[in-house]
């Protein structure tokens, strides 16, 4: 009877994790790199445009990822695997009939009890219409008669449009990443005191 109690509750924490993960939209993934075996789940089925119930290869998986991506997504996943630890990106998928969709991807990789890294695990999720979103904010701010510029929270510079770079006299890679107080002038700055 106590193995039949486990059995329940693992099951009913199976149930609870895959309920979140669908609410959530997330497709899991797995690799097994002992076996080159990879499982997805039905929403990375959905996701990446893959047969039902067929098994998935890495290279199927990997061949639906678009061109200028690939490599880096290897290099990511191979990162992970020698590292013994994981990573976060996005990155395009190309679908059979010509969409492209983008993927916000977190993985991350497995020991087994000797240490050995073993699985690389991750979860997906179409963030298309963020990115479609972001890109029509760019084009509204560089279509912006004003100079414009946004600041990340930690005060850096995320993005500048032409009339910043015109005002200031830098270009805008010049900008981006530095603490927006670079174009503050000293007589203005407040004294941190």
């Amino acid at each position: 009877t106590e193995l039949v109690q486990k059995e329940r509750k693992l099951h009913e924490i199976e149930e609870r994790v895959a309920l979140a993960a669908e609410a959530a939209q997330l497709g899991a993934w797995e690799l097994d790199m002992t076996r080159s075996d990879v499982w997805v789940s039905d929403k990375v089925r959905e996701l990446f445009q893959l047969k039902p119930g067929e098994q998935v290869t890495y290279a199927e998986f990997q061949e639906r990822v678009h061109p200028q991506d690939r490599a880096g997504r290897d290099a990511a996943n191979q990162k992970a695997i020698e590292t013994r630890g994981g990573y976060e990106m996005e990155f395009r998928v190309l679908l059979p009939d010509g969409t492209v969709r983008w993927l916000a991807e977190r993985a991350r990789c497995v020991s087994d009890q000797d240490g050995n890294a073993t699985r690389l695990l991750g979860v997906s999720i179409d963030v298309t219409k963020r990115k479609e979103a972001e890109e029509l904010f760019r084009l509204a701010t560089e279509a912006s008669p004003s100079g414009t510029l946004l600041v990340d929270a930690q005060g850096r510079i995320v993005l500048v449009n032409a009339h910043m770079e015109e005002l200031f006299g830098y270009d805008r890679i010049e900008l981006i990443g530095q603490k927006v107080e670079l174009l503050v002038p000293d007589r203005f700055a407040r004294d941190p005191a």
